[in-house]
């Protein structure tokens, strides 16, 4: 399958030297040696009135499994109200999503006034298996190795509660499914024939994951590798095209892509 986030690196790493810009509401996050890349046919973005350009939006359906959340890229508007300030933090993650990692990186949207947050995590059952506090000017988390091992095949749901000035109540939890059996398998085999640690190794990794339509896993890689190469407007773009793929990362899409045509002015 040959993936539209490759072919759009490729092609500017081809014709000049690449960097890029950090995203200032998704933190770098830890290397974990994961990457993927995307396939798909690509549709023209219907900009909102006169507020933004057409772009092109891969179509990259699949990163939503729950039928009832799923909806095509077609006709897809970039650019998401900001949310109230007595709003939950949005959950920047599908309904049902898959990740291949067992220590999943988790991200979320602003919350004003937050003084800290709250993760929460419920196995199958719905009974919490894991609670963490966290610092209100965190907006991810990186699943810790000293907490309650996530099992392959099992679906786990999180969420996360901002705490102010009193409790605010928090958003609808989505649901994480760590993937398995021959689907696992054959993502591992693909993962080992593309080691190596150099940008064009990462984005083979990175092709993979999006291939596989693995949210939490492509979305925490893309943004390491932003961290590492904050110059680089494909990059942001090739982020944005997943981004674009969910109504509740679709105000991050917008930001991706503008970050990327300030870095690379004409581009689209």
């Amino acid at each position: 399958m040959r993936c539209c986030f490759c072919f759009i690196i490729a092609s500017f790493l081809l014709g000049s030297s690449a960097t890029l810009a950090q995203q200032s509401s998704s933190p770098p996050v830890p290397d974990k040696n994961q990457t993927s890349n995307a396939a798909g046919k690509t549709v023209p973005e219907k900009a909102p009135g006169n507020a933004r350009p057409k772009r092109i939006v891969a179509d990259l359906s699949g990163f939503e499994l729950d039928p009832k959340k799923s909806k095509s890229p077609n006709g897809l508007q970039i650019g998401a109200g900001s949310r109230g300030a007595s709003a939950p933090p949005a959950l920047y993650a599908p309904s049902l999503g898959k990740a291949y990692d067992a220590r999943p990186v988790f991200f979320w949207g602003n919350a004003p006034g937050a003084q800290k947050f709250t993760f929460h995590l419920y196995d199958s059952d719905d009974d919490e298996i894991y609670e963490q506090d966290l610092a209100g000017n965190l907006r991810m988390f990186v699943y810790p190795q000293d907490a309650p091992p996530l099992k392959a095949g099992t679906t786990y749901s999180w969420t996360v509660q901002a705490v102010a000035m009193q409790l605010v109540e928090p958003p609808e939890p989505v649901r994480i499914l760590i993937v398995s059996g021959t689907e696992r398998k054959s993502i591992e085999q693909e993962l080992a024939s593309s080691k190596g640690d150099t940008l064009p190794d990462r984005l083979k990794q990175v092709q993979v994951l999006i291939d596989h339509r693995l949210w939490y896993d492509a979305i925490a890689q893309c943004s390491q590798l932003i961290s590492k190469n904050p110059d680089n407007p494909e990059l942001y773009r090739g982020r944005g095209q997943i981004y674009a793929q969910l109504p509740e990362t679709r105000e991050l899409a917008n930001q991706d892509l503008d970050q990327a045509d300030r870095l690379q002015p004409g581009i689209r």
